[in-house]
């Protein structure tokens, strides 16, 4: 019976705690708001990546971390993490086929690879988005598709193309 009171008092010890951890008066609006508006303001740039913003967000959030506190995991100096992330921008798209230039207007490229070369049949699958197929839906099917494929849009989809190749033009972000 002794054993059984003895739990009782661990179980509503650990659960007062868990309570106080999570007790919405801790959480003060005036700091929500104060760490929103600073992390949202025009200083930081948006946080996007590559950009001073972002080394100004996490500075923001590890001196938050070390005002209220806490302590990084043992093992780390401090909050941030740092990991490699390059950014891979079409310089130049070239497309060639059968001895016929395609104008760089009509093409668009994206992916990790430095250069794309394909020189015979089977290396890539050549794939369609034909007149009647709804663009939208044809593109987001290629899109999952695994493997290398060289797509060709039927001229009526030029202004879909034209908005989805901007953005197959933006810098590729690669984990390294």
């Amino acid at each position: 019976m002794r054993n059984i009171a003895i739990w009782i008092v661990l179980l509503l010890t650990a659960a007062g705690m868990q309570l106080q951890a999570q007790s919405p008066e801790a959480i003060k609006e005036s700091e929500v708001i104060r760490i929103l508006k600073t992390l949202s303001s025009d200083e930081m740039e948006g946080r996007r990546t590559f950009t001073p913003g972002i080394e100004k967000a996490a500075a923001f959030i590890e001196e938050e971390f070390e005002r209220i506190g806490l302590q990084p995991l043992p093992g780390l100096e401090g909050f941030q993490q740092r990991f490699e992330l390059y950014a891979l921008t079409p310089q130049t798209l070239r497309v060639e086929i059968n001895g016929l230039e395609v104008p760089a207007s009509n093409c668009a490229a994206r992916g990790a690879d430095l250069e794309l070369d394909w020189q015979s049949d089977g290396e890539v699958e050549v794939k369609y988005i034909g007149a009647d197929e709804n663009f939208r839906t044809a593109f987001s099917k290629l899109r999952r598709a695994d493997g290398d494929q060289l797509v060709v849009v039927h001229p009526r989809h030029k202004s879909s193309f034209s908005g989805i190749s901007r953005y197959l033009r933006r810098p590729n972000q690669v984990f390294e």
